[in-house]
């Protein structure tokens, strides 16, 4: 049983990897925004021409408790090549995203 999982994402590789190019070659872009964040003005338009992961997160949003780590060392890995990481939060409480963050340190933008 383990053997069938470990082959089905080297068969779908080829597949994501060719909707990635495709889904590039057709993006329209982004929607314009600027909002308040931890490292000051957090604005979409900075950010033309390079590569942005746009998050959005809650705190009450269990998988986000593992994505933080994970952008973390996207952030650590690629962010001297270009990628640069956005996490908008859509907490409608901001005590409860700040209690969020004291546990989950982002070495990204969060706004």
């Amino acid at each position: 049983m383990t053997r069938f999982y470990l082959k089905v994402p080297r068969g779908l590789l080829p597949l994501i990897v060719l909707f990635c190019f495709l889904s590039a070659a057709q993006a329209e872009e982004a929607p314009s925004f600027s909002l308040t964040g931890n490292v000051g003005p957090v604005s979409l338009a900075a950010y033309r021409g390079k590569v942005v992961y746009v998050d959005f997160w809650a705190s009450w949003c269990a998988p986000c408790r593992k994505s933080f780590p994970w952008m973390n060392d996207l952030q650590h890995r690629y962010g001297a090549r270009g990628l640069t990481i956005v996490a908008i939060n859509v907490d409608k409480k901001q005590e409860a995203a700040q209690a969020f963050l004291a546990d989950y340190t982002p070495r990204f933008a969060v706004a």
